[in-house]
């Protein structure tokens, strides 16, 4: 297309990504421009879906951002996804008034996506502290519905994040990593002041934060409406909430992901034994489990304790469940034992195989093998390898070698399961960490 034709007004979905201050914001439109090879007509303004907004571009108190999407009304009315992170190499997290996110939000109507990172959102108004000490009081203005919430990184005091979620009671998949509460111990006692009607898929990722929150809502909301938990890491869960009949009744869940951790400690040990209270004979509409296994060094071997306690579980989930696909995560050990210092390093393809051949060889492959193929529906199972923490000093011939060897050796231990074809090799969802088996 020549400079002289004029194009249609396309809405494109490329990333606007704000660098500068903003109070440069016609030339932060036009730098973007360039980067994304768009050609801008003088007369026509580009419409992005997508604004990406790194932190140390902003003031303390947000106002540039606040003052950027008040300028630019046309680009605001149809952005749907604003991301809030933190530039790279940058220390510390950055204060968020939630009254200021308010005014933000409040600017894109059409936003159905929200992402924070690196955040601090216990730096409220004292006045807006007070306003929600009332029951029903909400902010003044438009809230746009947005259906998808990522909180990654946040610190945010019990009583705000309970303001916080009044601006996104519209969530319907809310995903929160490794955020935490200002508290010690999040209130899990009190009923939650917050309608979460929407609200249809979580995951959590070594969240205390959202570990409270769950417990929350098991005990104050019908969680029949949830169709995706996905509990992962090294979450403080805790027996009551697997314990809830309004949670353990659940007739529409249908994907559930679990994390079986090392046990190291009591507490460990406890979390775990919370996980024996979940009868997923009752998850009628249940139609993918995963399971992830981790196992971790003791001096020079594997924790051979903590692996069959693991093991045991695993098979008490597999014959309750009457999910169609089972996915069985193997991770081993990240770095092996910590006295192998460099020597791990320089011998790690070998000691991730040994790793491998430990664990094929002490679990008892039989059992699951019986235990599915006698299934009035056998499901399909895959495993998955997961190389944590090391994916980047491993080599590609490694891991071949290292998928031929689970996958050679899984196959053989379970004969009735691969005679019916119902065996595969997957990889993950963990981006760079994962890799093909087939």
């Amino acid at each position: 297309m020549s400079r002289s034709e004029k194009p249609p007004h396309i809405i494109t979905d490329i990333v606007l990504e704000i660098f500068g201050h903003l109070r440069h914001s016609p030339r932060a439109l036009r730098q973007c421009s360039l980067v994304c090879k768009q050609w801008v007509y003088p007369s026509q303004e580009l419409v992005f879906r997508t604004i990406r907004v790194l932190n140390n571009t902003l003031t303390r108190d947000f106002q540039h951002l606040i003052r950027f999407l008040t300028d630019h009304q046309i680009l605001s009315s149809f952005v749907k996804h604003l991301v809030l992170l933190k530039e790279k190499g940058e220390v510390g997290k950055r204060c968020l008034d939630l009254q200021q996110l308010h005014e933000i939000i409040s600017r894109l109507p059409k936003l159905t996506s929200l992402q924070l990172c690196d955040l601090d959102l216990r730096a409220c108004a004292e006045g807006i502290q007070k306003a929600f000490q009332v029951p029903h009081n909400v902010p003044r203005g438009p809230i746009p519905q947005i259906r998808t919430l990522l909180l990654d990184r946040i610190s945010v005091a019990p009583v705000d994040f309970t303001y916080f979620l009044r601006l996104v009671s519209s969530v319907e998949t809310l995903h929160i990593t490794d955020s935490e509460s200002t508290m010690r111990k999040p209130p899990c006692h009190s009923p939650l002041p917050v309608n979460l009607a929407n609200l249809r898929c979580i995951k959590l990722n070594c969240s205390p934060l959202g570990s409270g929150l769950i417990q929350r809502l098991s005990e104050t909301h019908p969680s029949s409406r949830f169709h995706s938990l996905s509990i992962v890491e090294h979450d403080p869960i805790t027996p009551d909430v697997f314990r809830n009949p309004t949670f353990s009744s659940s007739s529409t869940l249908r994907r559930l992901c679990l994390y079986l951790k090392n046990v190291a400690s009591d507490r460990d040990r406890n979390q775990m034994n919370a996980l024996r209270c979940l009868d997923l004979a009752s998850f009628h509409s249940l139609t993918e489990l995963k399971v992830t296994m981790k196992l971790a060094w003791t001096d020079y071997e594997l924790h051979d304790s903590s692996l069959d306690i693991q093991w045991t579980l695993l098979l008490g989930l597999v014959e309750s469940c009457t999910a169609t696909r089972i996915i069985i995560s193997l991770t081993p050990p990240q770095y092996g034992p910590r006295s192998m210092g460099p020597r791990y390093t320089r011998q790690l393809s070998q000691c991730l195989l040994n790793d491998w051949w430990t664990i094929l060889q002490e679990l008892e492959w039989r059992i699951l093998d019986d235990c599915l193929a006698s299934k009035a529906i056998v499901p399909e199972v895959g495993f998955m390898g997961e190389i944590s923490g090391t994916h980047d000093l491993v080599n590609t011939s490694s891991r071949e070698n290292l998928g031929n060897v689970l996958e050679e050796n899984i196959r053989s231990r379970m004969p009735r399961m691969s005679s019916l074809g119902r065996i595969r090799f997957w990889n993950g969802d963990r981006g760079s960490e994962n890799w093909w088996f087939s």
